[in-house]
């Protein structure tokens, strides 16, 4: 699975917009912020995602850096090994016959953006949901986590979120696809060379539940 990250200027410099994807055999990547056309995360993503279409990216040397401007590489993001799959079942009996839908990812983006002493970042999730033998037309909430997790010898979570998507499956059809896209995905700032230590996992989460603070957890245990 490959990752294509751009470096990004922090602090006072200019911004360069950093992107990358990864997932399902494929990698696609986003221009910067010209490339957009003055268009949301939102649509870029959702275009991106309907054509696959690579944009090229600017050489380095034409990107623009302050003298004293510091590089930060945007984190990479990875589906969390044993989350990359939710199956749906009718009944609790005979779960074989009784699937009615899975859903997988497929491809995911990230964009980036370090403002003073934070590092803001927008992810977005592309998925699909298949029926199974007792598939049909109907709505299913899927439960996902983003997690942003500083990778070390104590693996330590940094911001992590509970989402439910909601996808719908039309009459007549065996698959369908979702997405999730969260735009404001923030946390402190680390030193430059420690950032490359930070991982942006995606996935789903069966038995989550959304903060009962309004808040996203911070300093959470992660499993493998």
């Amino acid at each position: 699975m490959t990752t294509w990250a751009r470096k990004i200027v922090g602090r006072a410099g200019p911004l360069v917009l950093a992107l990358g994807l990864v997932g399902c055999g494929t990698t696609d990547q986003l221009g910067g912020a010209s490339a957009a056309g003055g268009n949301s995360f939102a649509d870029r993503v959702g275009r991106m995602f309907a054509t696959h279409a690579p944009t090229p990216e600017p050489a380095a040397e034409d990107k623009p850096k302050e003298k004293d401007a510091v590089d930060y590489e945007c984190p990479s993001v990875t589906i969390r090994t044993g989350a990359a799959a939710y199956p749906v079942f009718a009944t609790s009996r005979d779960q074989g016959q009784t699937l009615r839908y899975q859903a997988t990812i497929g491809q995911t983006a990230r964009e980036c953006a370090a403002l003073g002493a934070m590092m803001t970042m927008k992810i977005g999730v592309e998925g699909r949901l298949l029926a199974g033998p007792a598939g049909g037309p109907g709505k299913v909430d899927i439960p996902m986590r983003v997690a942003v997790v500083h990778e070390g010898t104590t693996p330590k979570t940094i911001w992590s979120k509970f989402y439910r998507v909601g996808a719908q499956m039309p009459v007549g059809q065996a698959q369908t696809a979702f997405l999730l896209i969260d735009e404001d995905v923030s946390f402190s700032l680390p030193k430059a060379d420690d950032l490359e230590n930070y991982v942006v996992y995606v996935g789903f989460d069966p038995n989550g539940q959304p903060e009962k603070t309004g808040r996203q957890s911070r300093n959470a245990s992660h499993g493998g």
